[in-house]
């Protein structure tokens, strides 16, 4: 395992440096950068002349070497991470980079967390506790409680039917966990070793449990890989409308004035945590599949 482990994070070194050139040349190609937006402040609410302000903003472009080319920029922030651990300065917010990203990121990473294990955990939950029942699902009660009078075991009844749409209406990433489980358990109910299983004597709960999640959690498992970067931008829109002071508004603002330290930073996370999520995800495979363990793969 810890060779294996190894052998992931060293191939990750290359990517994250093609991502990082991708990356930094995507921010780059649009036309203009901070100095723009310092003279377009400087005209329209500092009252100053274009000529006034058009110096102010290239004396500006040269004091941070906003004036050399891209490839020279690109290398002095890459030498500056390596070398020293300097992401480069916010022009926006006037501090360094590594700040803003360390005080942005850990509020980010717990609101987004919190609502993904949720939605993982009520998502994969909600199948077992109706022991996969599809013919109840669909439905507001079990068919004993239909058109029976309302009664408090009949609330209850409802509230077990009803709380996993609550639930979807609140975590976005819930419906999907559910439906992925739902359509991997229905596979692996079918496969040959599941009814060897039951032809074995062993009760349905312990095949359930025992032979049939364990290969149905391998798609959401591998999901895992993926969803960290979403997790950390998905919460863009109610960051913003709620003022949060999380990552997503930071890339959007960062992006709309022409910060690019900050945004080829937050970027260059994003990166990092799709990596990190899928050698998370290549772990978390092997622990669950011996197979995967033993080199034989997970089919």
């Amino acid at each position: 395992m810890f060779r294996f482990l190894l052998i992931r994070i060293a191939s990750a070194i290359p990517v994250l440096f093609i991502l990082s050139v991708v990356t930094f040349a995507i921010i780059q190609a649009p036309p203009g950068d901070y100095s723009d937006f310092i003279r377009s402040q400087l005209i329209n609410q500092g009252g100053a002349s274009f000529e006034a302000a058009d110096a102010q903003a290239k004396a500006y472009a040269h004091e941070h070497g906003l004036d050399k080319p891209i490839p020279v920029q690109y290398v002095n922030w890459v030498v500056g991470m390596v070398t020293r651990g300097d992401f480069g300065r916010s022009f926006f917010y006037n501090r360094p980079v590594a700040d803003v990203v360390a005080e942005r990121l850990p509020r980010t990473l717990l609101l987004a967390l919190t609502c993904h294990i949720l939605a993982s955990v009520i998502g994969i939950v909600y199948i077992m506790v109706f022991h996969f029942n599809v013919n109840e699902i669909n439905s507001f009660f079990s068919p004993r409680y239909g058109g029976a009078p309302w009664s408090w075991g009949k609330f209850v009844n409802l509230v077990q039917h009803v709380w996993p749409v609550v639930a979807i209406a609140t975590f976005g990433g819930l419906a999907y966990n559910m439906r992925v489980m739902r359509g991997n358990l229905l596979d692996t109910l079918n496969a040959q070793y599941v009814e060897t299983a039951r032809a074995k004597g062993l009760s349905e709960g312990a095949v359930i449990l025992r032979h049939a999640v364990p290969n149905a959690l391998h798609p959401l498992v591998m999901y895992q890989g993926v969803v960290l970067p979403y997790m950390l931008t998905g919460e863009i829109e109610t960051a913003i409308i709620f003022a949060l002071p999380t990552v997503g508004p930071a890339i959007v603002g960062s992006m709309t004035v022409g910060d690019v330290y900050v945004t080829a930073t937050f970027m260059l996370v994003l990166s990092a945590t799709l990596i990190v999520g899928n050698i998370i995800a290549d772990i978390l495979l092997a622990l669950l599949d011996p197979r995967i363990r033993l080199g034989g793969g997970a089919n």
